[in-house]
């Protein structure tokens, strides 16, 4: 969010047709939230690829952001998949819920803990897993690789020496 003053600053900037920006999406998006089959009605539009993809990240950000504001914690996993959406879903759901405080809330938390204490970026690629545990290449690596970015979007591990004894304590090595 840009302007204290306003809840939701939005400058519509994307082209995805001539002379069709982010504002119809969101209103379709919206609409599209009523229907069970939101993202094959969503397909058979044939709106094209990038138009498409901005209204999926919209209802899935959304019906992400709805188990946040239900009680389940996963406000991290919804910025992580999101933020680039962030201000379009807390738009669709101000429609929705009219919960001023919650986006609020959630909004304060990104700037002030999401932002400067969630490492997104990989902490160890997966040669060094394949190092640290002296194992072939295998889907176990890729297995870890998600395991450890799960523990990193949580904030359990927040630097390459946690993810070092998160995998040496939780796998076995192939010595």
């Amino acid at each position: 969010m840009k302007n204290k003053d306003c809840l939701i600053n939005i400058e519509y900037k994307q082209n995805f047709l001539t002379g069709f920006n982010e504002k119809p999406l969101i209103k379709l998006s919206l609409f599209l939230l009523s229907n069970t089959d939101e993202i094959q009605i969503l397909k058979n539009l044939n709106l094209g690829e990038k138009a498409e993809k901005f209204c999926i990240n919209l209802i899935n950000g959304f019906k992400q952001l709805e188990k946040v504001y239900k009680g389940e914690n996963a406000v991290n996993f919804f910025f992580y998949r999101y933020k680039e959406y962030k201000d379009y879903i807390f738009l669709l759901f101000l429609v929705k819920y009219k919960d001023t405080d919650f986006i609020k809330k959630i909004d304060d938390y990104y700037e002030n803990l999401y932002k400067k204490e969630i490492i997104e970026e990989p902490l160890l690629t997966g040669e060094e897993i394949i190092k640290l545990l002296n194992i072939k290449p295998s889907p176990l690596v890729g297995k870890i690789k998600k395991e450890l970015e799960e523990k990193q979007i949580e904030g359990i591990i927040k630097t390459k020496e946690e993810a070092i004894k998160f995998i040496l304590n939780n796998y076995s090595t192939g010595k």
